[in-house]
């Protein structure tokens, strides 16, 4: 129920929900933003793990390693190091922040499982078995993302697979060329080769309709989803019950 973003001059800054201080950053620069459930984290730009807001499962409580890329999960955090490791922290009943041997280039966090991209292309996930949301399809991949229960994976440009629960249909993209892909609980979105977002799933608050502008990069919350368009600007729809959509005027690098 909260956001954040990165301006141009690395502030962070969050809006929404901040029961637990998640949307209230330390002030200092960093060089990216990752918004979990209840807690935030984000990269200084030494390449250290920052995170505040809820530490009930130690998910606010980084390790002192340097990464060059981190992603928060509902409460738990994984991040890549310079030599491609894998390391997480936070919740872990079922093995989501136990990450397999190997490297990799990326990583992403979803709720009771974590999904990556090895070095040799594959994704490899981790964590609850359940909606078989970590046993992805074969083949290579560039991006992929971990939702509640649905991962997906593109190779740009290609179009979307998904995997995992459907009940919304979550799991059944359109046909599309994807740029970029992102997860929320029951929805997903892409920005197709031209920049317009598509959505797919659950659309009880409208986070599956975006607006008709062109966007250079796009994520997903629990139920809502931001924009971020050429000029800097954020655009966010879906839920707003905790003042999630109401992003703050500036000139923003990551949403």
């Amino acid at each position: 129920s909260h956001s954040c973003g990165l301006t141009v001059d690395g502030t962070v800054e969050c809006w929404g929900s901040d029961s637990y201080g998640e949307s209230s950053p330390p002030d200092t620069p960093f060089q990216s933003v990752s918004v979990g459930r209840r807690h935030t984290c984000a990269l200084t730009l030494s390449g250290n793990a920052v995170c505040w807001g809820d530490n009930e499962s130690g998910q606010s409580t980084p390790p002192s390693t340097t990464f060059t890329s981190l992603n928060a999960g509902e409460s738990h955090n994984c991040a890549v190091t310079a030599s491609g490791l894998v390391e997480c922290w936070g919740y872990n009943a079922s093995g989501q922040s136990t990450p397999p041997e190997g490297t990799f280039q990326s990583v992403s966090a979803g709720d009771n499982h974590t999904c990556g991209v090895t070095t040799s292309a594959s994704v490899e996930c981790w964590g609850e078995p359940w909606y078989w949301h970590s046993s992805p399809p074969s083949g290579t991949v560039d991006t992929v993302r971990a939702g509640d229960s649905h991962p997906r994976s593109f190779t740009t440009p290609s179009p979307v697979q998904c995997w995992g629960a459907d009940d919304a249909g979550q799991s059944s993209p359109p046909t599309l060329d994807a740029q970029a892909i992102t997860a929320g609980f029951a929805h997903s979105c892409a920005l197709d080769l031209e920049g317009r977002a598509q959505c797919w799933g659950g659309n009880d608050d409208g986070q599956a309709a975006p607006p008709s502008e062109v966007f250079t990069a796009i994520s997903a919350g629990g139920s809502h989803t931001c924009g971020l368009s050429s000029a800097g600007a954020i655009t966010c729809w879906g839920n707003n019950l905790s003042g999630q959509l109401d992003a703050p005027d500036g000139v923003w690098r990551q949403v």
